[in-house]
């Protein structure tokens, strides 16, 4: 979901939360992402973002994860 700040700023975010409880591969997945964008010069735009991603399989733990990252990106529109 997209929510306009006053009139230049903007607020991005979701979430998913996942659960299988199945006997033969119950796993736990989430993510969550959250992003404000403001505009800049020379038609550009500044966003600061951050996203969480998880996932668990508590049968075959090596193959979980759970990762957060931030960063911010210059856009340019043409």
């Amino acid at each position: 979901a997209a929510v306009p700040i006053g009139s230049v700023v903007r607020l991005t975010g979701g979430g998913l939360y996942l659960k299988d409880r199945g006997d033969t591969l119950p796993f736990t997945s989430k993510a969550y992402d959250l992003e404000v964008e403001v505009p800049g010069p020379f038609k550009t735009s500044l966003a600061l973002f951050g996203n969480h991603w998880a996932y668990d399989i508590p049968s075959a733990s090596d193959q979980n994860y759970d990762v957060t990252r931030y960063g911010i990106s210059v856009r340019r529109r043409f």
